[in-house]
């Protein structure tokens, strides 16, 4: 049966195709939509939860050349400092709970290296953090020492627990969390050594000059408001630390919605593009299959007159519709995979906007539910030609000439 049902499709290539590809388009586009819609889901939600600080203020003429969700969600090695006298002025605000500076540098893009591309190395006060002890299981009460760093969990390292910058091994204390913000593409160090690191490159130099020393400077200052202020008050809060001179104000949450708006506009085209080709194949399949037993009423009725029954050709007829729709999605969900990667890793370099990719599990799952999602559309497409084809008598075909 299986040979005839090849056979079969052989002998009409061009609708057959036809039908593969539409499937193959529908399950392609499906599994990369669900992929980014659950991505970008996942992303803003723990962005939410795990973000760390309310509020982040950075220099302000950094951040008129800098997006604020780029800042908050690309973990770019930017070079963006001002005072670090900017972190007292911050505590001693209205409505300031609590505030943290970091210091930001970076690696270089070099083969020697891991990672070999160049990425944001942030420096911390640990004593004055509270946004990393959440995310990772060692206790960060006493610091790190000036060869220990953590490694955000998009950060490559390498096999023996180390990760080499410009030739020189730190070891890795520990791994975070994933955030689905700057700090997963971050290595993370003691402040003083990263200011140490900056500072021993004389290119770096002319940064220095305004502060007297990367002692004097921060890249961001982390800012949590208390939790007891009512919706004017913190207004007033914000509006405070608006009025430091030097720096700009990130508040989180409008950086995130802000963000969305990019990827909710593609993902959205994308969400119709689906259902369109999703409604043309499903059309497709339903005339295809709907007008098999008419159209091929001669070539049934020469297998009836050979001994076929009316299960053989039923066996046929869904053979042949498993077939086209099973080929179909395995090759749409192959691409879908390809597609989903390779557009994720543009959209992380395009766009800012917090992703977490989904686990391996939810993409067996999602590609498990669109192969039967397809299947179920086949068997409905069937259900009519089925009842068409067991109707089919030799005679009356062979008396009205449709075969010779």
């Amino acid at each position: 049966m299986m040979r005839l049902v090849l056979k079969n499709v052989r002998r009409h290539a061009v609708q057959s195709a036809a039908v593969v590809v539409l499937v193959a388009t529908g399950a392609l586009l499906m599994y990369t939509l669900l992929m980014h819609l659950v991505g970008a889901y996942e992303g803003a939600s723990l962005a939410q939860e795990r973000g760390g600080a309310e509020i982040m203020l950075v220099p302000k003429d950094a951040a008129s050349e800098v997006s604020d969700s780029a800042l908050l969600f690309t973990g770019a090695p930017f070079h963006i400092y001002m005072s670090s006298d900017t972190v007292a002025e911050v505590e001693g605000l209205f409505g300031v709970e609590r505030a943290s500076g970091q210091f930001f540098a970076q690696t270089l893009s070099m083969p020697c290296c891991t990672p070999d591309t160049a990425t944001r190395i942030v420096g911390v006060d640990l004593s004055t953090d509270w946004t990393l002890q959440p995310l990772v299981d060692l206790d960060l009460s006493q610091g790190l020492s000036d060869d220990e760093v953590l490694l955000g969990s998009r950060v490559s390292g390498n096999p023996d627990g180390t990760v080499t910058i410009l030739g020189t091994k730190y070891r890795i204390a520990g791994r975070l969390l994933p955030t689905g913000s700057d700090l997963d593409m971050c290595i993370i160090a003691d402040i003083s050594m990263v200011r140490a690191f900056a500072e021993s490159y004389e290119e770096n130099d002319h940064f220095w000059e305004e502060f007297g020393g990367a002692d004097g400077a921060v890249s961001a200052v982390l800012v949590d408001l208390r939790d007891d202020l009512d919706d004017n008050e913190r207004a007033r809060a914000i509006g405070h630390l608006k009025n430091i001179s030097q720096a700009k104000v990130i508040v989180r949450s409008e950086a995130v919605d802000q963000a969305g708006e990019t990827i909710h506009l593609l993902l959205a085209i994308m969400l119709f593009a689906t259902v369109l080709i999703v409604l043309v194949a499903t059309c497709q399949l339903f005339s295809r299959f709907y007008s098999m037993a008419w159209d091929r009423r001669a070539e049934f009725a020469v297998y009836r007159m050979v001994g076929a029954t009316r299960r053989h050709l039923a066996m046929l007829v869904v053979g042949e519709a498993l077939l086209l729709c099973g080929v179909g999605v395995l090759l749409g969900l192959a691409g879908g995979f390809a597609l989903f990667h390779a557009s994720l890793a543009w959209l992380l370099s395009t766009t800012s906007f917090p992703f977490v990719e989904p686990g391996v599990a939810f993409a067996v799952v999602s590609a498990a539910a669109i192969i039967v999602l397809w299947l179920a559309v086949a068997c409905l497409a069937i259900i009519t030609p089925l009842r068409q084809v067991g109707k089919i008598s030799p005679a009356i075909v062979m008396r009205q000439s449709d075969i010779v």
